[in-house]
């Protein structure tokens, strides 16, 4: 036998919980504690403000039915709003209309509903956006016959306030809940939030000589002499060219000691198991690492299935349980500062790209993205750039493939995911080109992670070290006066605990010899139209030469001029 209860406080807490687990939205900032009991016990529900951690109301709730899966609706003594869920809106999924006629005993009219607090309405619709995809988040909730991914992802995500812009498909949360027209009004609203434009270069010239040189020996199957092109670079290189090479320096040398892992997602081998680990390990960990060493905000990334700490405390929260932990995720992009850690991006990856993996590892990692942008709007200010510097991101990795996410808090308890851009691992080396449009995107988000994590960083440091909270003159800086966007922000959604209950270039291999390999020079004879007797080439057809009134750079393979090699000058 079991039983059902559903309620809500206006910008206070809903939630739903069966006799062995416990599962609810927080709206605002509010915390709801319940606990359900066997036969006609009374349930027992506690408000505690979130800041106080007192309990400010407690109440009693006898009568709940005993049928097996029914709804009940909290007497008025204890009610103080109420819920109202209505046909008002479309539903594609003929299994969630039919819910809704399971959950009709539960309910009220819609009228009485307070979930249009983002004030972002659709034509002519009563209902704004927010409210839209938590009602249809809150539906299935007492029966919880989640059959498909794509159901569950509605879900997660509706309850997390986050509408999506990313899955498209016919089963995803944007076509389901909204007709055509409120599907482009929706596109064309948040188009201005998608940040990266491939038509942008993030690549400098030199690296792309760089990589058409590569090319050209990959083309012939020339790993060892692509790897000590490479080398050579990163070692008369500065500093910043020689982490951008270490990224290339990665691509190659997966080729040279990694080709079962390639080849087998390439050509579909069945005689080769590759598992998840192989794909992080060896492949996206060390590229992510190796794209991020060095970086102005010393970024790091952290693998190894870890949790954030900021999602630990919203789930222990929700839950009033301190042993809980949230989300296990493979990597993590953060910053350090006064031994706490900042996040600032995840990465999740997997295997293969199945369809209901994708869609429960992209819910997961919203969520989780929702989660930094909480953290990151209780650090920033409330300025001009609030928006930017509150963006999350989540990089999505199926095989060799994947994508950026970025999420953004547009309104009170609204937030919006977004796509930025795929990435790809190539998966031979004559495809060596494809990593073009990834080492863009990648140099891209780079330059935004280190954004934010300066600016992370800057407020931090103005918040008073606990030394100084006694007798200190300097002040924690004030956000302005009246209405904050700090306080938009609302939890992510978890399910309940359960039974409730990189190397240095020291350590690098040294570059191959010439005489085994061939010089870089041989491998690619290439037809020279310019000729500069006085100038000394090196090995890799190199040059400084004086041409058109100044030093430039030139290469003799590529018949191509730069205004820097290994990052310098000619000047």
């Amino acid at each position: 036998m079991e039983q059902y209860m559903m309620w809500k406080r206006s910008h206070g807490e809903e939630f739903w919980s069966d006799k062995s687990s416990l599962r609810r939205v927080r709206v605002s900032a509010r915390k709801a504690v319940g606990e359900v009991v066997n036969g006609s016990d009374p349930v027992r529900i506690q408000y505690i403000d979130k800041g106080t951690r007192s309990i400010t109301q407690q109440a009693q709730l006898s009568d709940i039915s005993a049928s097996t899966g029914s709804c009940v609706t909290p007497p008025n003594d204890v009610r103080q709003d109420k819920i109202g869920i209505s046909s008002g809106y479309l539903m594609r999924d003929s299994t969630i209309r039919k819910r809704k006629g399971s959950c009709s005993t539960a309910v009220n009219s819609e009228d009485e509903v307070d979930w249009n607090t983002d004030e972002v309405y659709l034509g002519n619709r009563k209902e704004t956006v927010g409210h839209i995809i938590k009602k249809a988040a809150v539906e299935p909730l007492p029966t919880m016959e989640l059959t498909y991914s794509a159901e569950r992802r509605i879900m997660a995500l509706g309850m997390s306030s986050i509408l999506d812009l990313i899955d498209l498909s016919d089963e995803g949360q944007l076509k389901t809940l909204f007709n055509e027209e409120e599907q482009d009004l929706l596109k064309e609203k948040y188009k201005y939030l998608q940040e990266y434009d491939p038509q942008i270069s993030y690549i400098s010239d030199e690296l792309r000589m760089h990589l058409d040189l590569l090319a050209i020996s990959l083309s012939k199957s020339q790993l060892q002499g692509a790897r000590s092109y490479v080398l050579r670079q990163i070692l008369s290189s500065n500093d910043e060219m020689s982490r951008n090479l270490n990224v290339i320096q990665h691509v190659v040398e997966t080729h040279i000691f990694y080709e079962h892992i390639l080849s087998s997602s390439s050509t579909g081998r069945k005689d080769v198991d590759i598992s998840e680990l192989d794909y992080l390990s060896d492949v996206w960990k060390p590229l992510f690492s190796r794209l991020l060493m060095g970086s102005a905000a010393k970024i790091r990334n952290k693998g190894g299935e870890t949790t954030m700490p900021y999602s630990n405390e919203e789930k222990r929260l929700m839950y009033d349980d301190n042993a809980t932990v949230a989300f296990k995720v493979d990597c993590r992009i953060l910053i350090d500062y006064e031994r706490e850690e900042h996040d600032l991006a995840v990465i999740e990856v997997a295997k293969n790209t199945t369809k209901g993996k994708i869609f429960s590892d992209c819910a997961k990692l919203l969520r989780e993205a929702n989660s930094i942008t909480n953290m990151l709007a209780e650090i920033v200010k409330d300025d001009e750039q609030f928006l930017s510097n509150t963006t999350a991101y989540a990089i999505q990795i199926g095989g060799l493939s994947g994508a950026i996410y970025s999420i953004h808090l547009v309104a009170p308890t609204l937030y919006v995911a977004v796509f930025e851009a795929s990435i790809e691992f190539p998966a031979s080396p004559s495809s060596l080109n494809k990593i073009r449009p990834t080492l863009n995107a990648l140099f891209w988000l780079r330059d935004k992670l280190n954004q934010r994590g300066v600016v992370v960083q800057s407020e931090l440091a103005k918040i008073k070290p606990i030394k100084e909270v006694f007798g200190a003159s300097s002040q924690v800086p004030e956000q302005p006066a009246g209405p904050s966007r700090n306080a938009w922000i609302n939890g992510s959604f978890y399910t309940p605990p359960k039974g409730k209950k990189f190397k240095t270039l020291q350590d690098l291999v040294k570059p191959s010899t010439p005489n085994l390999v061939g010089t870089f020079m041989d491998i690619m004879a290439t037809e020279k139209t310019l000729n500069f007797p006085e100038v000394e080439f090196n090995e890799d057809g190199w040059g400084r030469v004086f041409h058109d009134g100044v030093f430039q750079w030139y290469n003799l393979h590529l018949n191509e001029f730069s205004n820097t090699y290994g990052g310098k000058s000619a000047d």
